[in-house]
C-alpha cells in the first residue's frame, strides 16, 4: 500500500486477486490502510439521481455521484461537473461498443462476478427488446475456482436477462496460477442450466443469430472480438 492520496475513494470491498489477499479479511485490512494513508476519505456516497449520462448501467451512475463528491470537495461546481459528465462516453473495453452491418458488439473487462451481472444488466437496459448474446472468458483459473459459487449465482441471473451465455475456455495467467486447480469451462458449463461451454473458433457460428453481442473477460477475448468485427464489415 504505497498511496498516501489526499483524496481517497473507496466505492465497494469485496472479495478478489485472493491469490493475493487470501480472504475478505485482508481485503478489509488493506483498505483499512488505505484509509488511514488518505488525508481525505469519500465514501457511502448516495446516488445522484438526475445525472445525465451517455453510459447506462446503475454502478456507471454510483461512480460518477462518487467523480461529483470529489469534485465538491476540491471546489468544482455541480454545474461544471454534471456538465462534464453528461459528455462522457465512456473507456475503452468498459462497455466499448461497436455497431456493424446492424450487429452491436460491445467488449467489457468485467472478469469478476459483480462486474458481470451489472454489465449484463447495462446491455438489457440499454437494449430492452434485442437478443442478445454474451460469450465470457474467464480469467485465471485460481480465480474462477476461489470464487466459483459467486460466479455460478451471477451465471445464473445473467441467463434470466439476456438470451443466452457462453463460456469459452479459462484464460491462463501466467505465473499466477496454482498447478493443483484443474477446473475448466467445460465442468462449470455443466453446473448451471442454460449455460453453453463453447470452443473460440465456434463462437464466429452463432453471431448471425443475435442482435447484440457481448464479449467479456480480462484476457485475450478482445482479440476474438476484432476478428468477428473485422468479418462483418
Amino acid at each position: 500500500m504505497n498511496y498516501h492520496p489526499d483524496i481517497g475513494v473507496v466505492l465497494n470491498i469485496e472479495a478478489d486477486h485472493l491469490d493475493y489477499y487470501q480472504n475478505i479479511e485482508k481485503i478489509r485490512e488493506a483498505f483499512t490502510t488505505f484509509e488511514s494513508q488518505s488525508k481525505k476519505v469519500i465514501k457511502n456516497v448516495p446516488i445522484i439521481d438526475d445525472l445525465k449520462m451517455n453510459v447506462p448501467g446503475l454502478h456507471n451512475k454510483l461512480n460518477a455521484s462518487f467523480a461529483v463528491a470529489v469534485a465538491r470537495e476540491i471546489g468544482i461546481s455541480d454545474e461544471i461537473s454534471f456538465r462534464a459528465i453528461s459528455k462522457f462516453s465512456g473507456t475503452w473495453r468498459r462497455f466499448d461498443e461497436h455497431i456493424y452491418n446492424n450487429l452491436i458488439v460491445i467488449d467489457d473487462y468485467a472478469h469478476h462476478p459483480t462486474e458481470i451481472l451489472a454489465t449484463i444488466k447495462s446491455v438489457r437496459e440499454k437494449y430492452p427488446g434485442k437478443k442478445i448474446y454474451c460469450f465470457f472468458q474467464p480469467h485465471q483459473h485460481q480465480r474462477t475456482f476461489l470464487l466459483l459459487n459467486d460466479f455460478i449465482d451471477a451465471f445464473n441471473q445473467s441467463l434470466k436477462i439476456i438470451d443466452k451465455l457462453f463460456l469459452i475456455d479459462i484464460y491462463d495467467v501466467c505465473g499466477r496460477e496454482s498447478k493443483d486447480i484443474k477446473i475448466n469451462s467445460q465442468e462449470i458449463a455443466k453446473m448451471v442450466e442454460g449455460l453453453e461451454y463453447i470452443r473460440k473458433e465456434d463462437v464466429s457460428k452463432k453471431i448471425n443469430e443475435v442482435d447484440v453481442v457481448i464479449f467479456m473477460g480480462a484476457g485475450d477475448i478482445y482479440n476474438l472480438s476484432c476478428d468477428i468485427r473485422k468479418n462483418v464489415i
